[in-house]
């Protein structure tokens, strides 16, 4: 280890990748008495490169895993200090992603002391902005670390509610399948983090998603069926510009199929999170799951096995040849929903549950206390009235 925090700047790459392999070296780094650890990130950190603070940032939020109350309240001003210039908008934005993320590492380890979180929380607005300028130039990892925000500190985005609303639609039907993902997840925590008015956002994102399955399923589909997947119109999340019908017979159709199934299955995703929130709801808070409209939207899906073309389809629907060769990832699509809907409504289902029995219990105990109190009283008095009668005959 000493070797190590001796080692030159230009070898924190490689210093990392064995302490990743080899995690218990952090422990026993971090419990050295001089101090020399913490020097060692320091001096990463303060480097104007962008590999040795890379590695600075992800030493720190490993290490402060183990760091005990004493350790962390000593140094936890000198790690705001050099964290905080990190996220200005003139560096790299991997240098500012990671120092985000190390800022919110030292917020999620700082839980059991009230003081040290209470002052870690005054870096959130500044980690939060940082995230938000990134968070459509990158694959992900900014999306990421919103997410993580969210369960430290869901009511920093409270007030970005409507711009996120506009943003992660068209990031959860984008081309990118990581930053899809991890748009979807944070499009369905994002209703979780109002402390008022749950269910109606909860509903309205849900109804969101599904009018732009709807839209998708129209050019999708149109060549083997006119039917609308629902009887109703909903009012969905915009699309994005390339899955615009005035331009499909400009695009070849196999690039076109690809983009409209990969919207489908970002739509998919974003349900499945939002039946099941990675962060939790406020307490107390149950929104109405319309399972009847995602029932349809599913079974819609399952019901088209492409076997009857149409004899003249829409001029923007995707040709049949290259619709049954999506149809098989559409049709898991479509039972991922079903599965996800079912848990969903077992959880809801059992929750109501859960609060019947409860009161059942209540009142069973009640009225069983009701009649033991009954039953004394009784007979106390067919004891004690014989007494006072042949007492009142005496006198």
């Amino acid at each position: 280890m000493d070797a190590l925090l001796l080692a030159d700047e230009r070898a924190a790459p490689c210093l990392l990748e064995e302490l990743r392999c080899r995690p218990h070296l952090v422990a026993s780094a971090v419990r050295q008495p001089n101090g020399s650890w913490w020097a060692r990130i320091a001096t990463l950190l303060r480097s104007n490169q962008r590999e040795p603070c890379l590695a600075g940032a992800a030493l720190l939020g490993a290490s402060v895993l183990h760091a005990d109350h004493s350790t962390f309240s000593q140094h936890r001003k000198t790690w705001t200090n050099m964290l905080l210039p990190l996220l200005q908008s003139s560096g790299a934005p991997e240098v500012r992603l990671a120092a985000a993320g190390t800022l919110l590492q030292l917020l999620a380890s700082s839980a059991p002391w009230p003081l040290e979180r209470r002052e870690l929380a005054s870096c959130v607005p500044r980690v939060l902005s940082t995230v938000l300028a990134l968070i459509t130039e990158d694959d992900g990892p900014a999306l990421r670390l919103l997410l993580q925000l969210a369960r430290e500190a869901p009511h920093a985005l409270r007030q970005h509610h409507a711009r996120l609303n506009e943003v992660l639609p068209a990031l959860v039907m984008g081309p990118s399948p990581s930053a899809s993902r991890a748009a979807a997840a944070m499009l369905g925590a994002l209703p979780s983090c109002m402390s008022t008015g749950y269910p109606e956002v909860w509903l309205r994102t849900v109804q969101g998603l599904a009018g732009s399955l709807q839209e998708l399923l129209v050019p999708l589909l149109g060549s083997v069926t006119t039917r609308r997947p629902l009887p109703y119109q909903l009012e969905g999340y915009a699309l994005p510009a390339s899955l615009d019908g005035s331009g499909a017979s400009e695009r070849p159709a196999n690039s076109r199929g690809s983009e409209l199934l990969s919207a489908v299955g970002g739509c998919v995703a974003a349900l499945h999170y939002c039946c099941t929130p990675p962060v939790a709801p406020p307490s107390g808070a149950v929104a109405p799951l319309p399972v009847q409209m995602l029932c349809d939207l599913a079974f819609f899906i399952l019901s088209e096995d492409g076997a009857l073309p149409l004899p003249a389809p829409a001029a923007d629907a995707l040709p049949r040849g290259w619709l049954l060769v999506l149809l098989p990832e559409l049709h898991r699509l479509a039972l991922q929903l079903l599965l996800s809907l079912v848990r969903a409504a077992g959880r809801h289902a059992l929750s109501q549950v859960r609060v019947r029995v409860r009161a059942r219990v209540r009142v069973r105990v009640r009225v069983r206390v009701r009649v033991r109190v009954r039953v004394t009283l009784t007979r106390s008095l067919s004891l004690s009235l014989p007494l006072a009668l042949t007492s009142v005959r005496r006198l």
